[in-house]
């Protein structure tokens, strides 16, 4: 089940998910509200592993109080989504991958799946050869304001991440705006986790020099360079960041 919960107006709503036959299957959900209908829906991608890349996707629309097949409106290429989503106006995005070329050992070919709440359809955002050609696993989705973004993780050490922004919708292309880097003297691994309202990076530091074997909440300032703490500690892999509107729409 999914509970759907605005803090706003203090109200939560438990939604049943469609019925799961097949015992292989990874669940993707997405959620949004339409800013033309301000109806919320949340959109489920189920991926079996085991059925040639085959994908299914439902919505669920709280006016109607029902689940709907949207599986003919899928992209026709093979694809596989991965946590988390990012809404910017009145799309959904997901980082997406081509596993069929991840299982023939071909280059890899990283896109973004879009999904648009008000009419229904999913799309395609091209990437750049350099981040369309880069390991899945260390590319991330988030956004700025109301511009998306994509995280460029080093590899598996995590101390550099390069922000790529695109902004005024998908049309235009992503452009590189700047690179977080941890300092040489520092024995430990950075993890971009989502954005301040200035578009400033709130990073989750691990094994940071005045605070051993636990992760720290940090921000980083990208016009001097610097990290400063925000006073809030806890295990490494535990911190969550997404972004926030206030909103009094109903739920239920």
């Amino acid at each position: 089940m999914v509970v759907r919960w605005n803090p706003s107006i203090r109200k939560s709503i438990t939604v049943p998910m469609p019925n799961k036959f097949n015992l292989d299957p990874e669940t993707n959900l997405g959620f949004g509200v339409s800013p033309v209908t301000s109806n919320p829906k949340i959109v489920e991608i189920t991926q079996f592993h085991k059925t040639n890349c085959h994908c299914e996707a439902k919505v669920y629309t709280v006016s109607s109080g029902k689940w709907r097949n949207l599986s003919n409106n899928l992209p026709s290429k093979p694809f596989r989504t991965f946590w988390p989503q990012v809404v910017v106006d009145r799309f959904i995005y997901w980082c997406t991958f081509d596993p069929m070329n991840i299982d023939n050992e071909l280059p890899n070919n990283n896109f973004i799946m879009s999904f648009d709440i008000t009419n229904e359809n999913f799309g395609v955002v091209d990437l750049p050869d350099s981040l369309r050609s880069h390991s899945p696993k260390q590319l991330c989705i988030s956004k700025v304001r109301e511009s998306l973004v994509i995280l460029e993780f080093d590899g598996h050490t995590k101390r550099a991440c390069g922000v790529w922004m695109i902004e005024n919708g998908v049309e235009k292309s992503f452009t590189k705006r700047f690179i977080v880097e941890a300092p040489p003297y520092w024995s430990m691994s950075i993890t971009t986790l989502g954005f301040r309202k200035s578009g400033k990076p709130i990073m989750e530091v691990e094994n940071a020099h005045i605070c051993y074997e636990q992760g720290a909440l940090m921000v980083y300032e990208p016009n001097i360079e610097c990290f400063k703490y925000l006073g809030m500690y806890g295990k490494p892999g535990t911190f969550i960041v997404h972004s926030y509107i206030e909103a009094l729409v109903l739920i239920v």
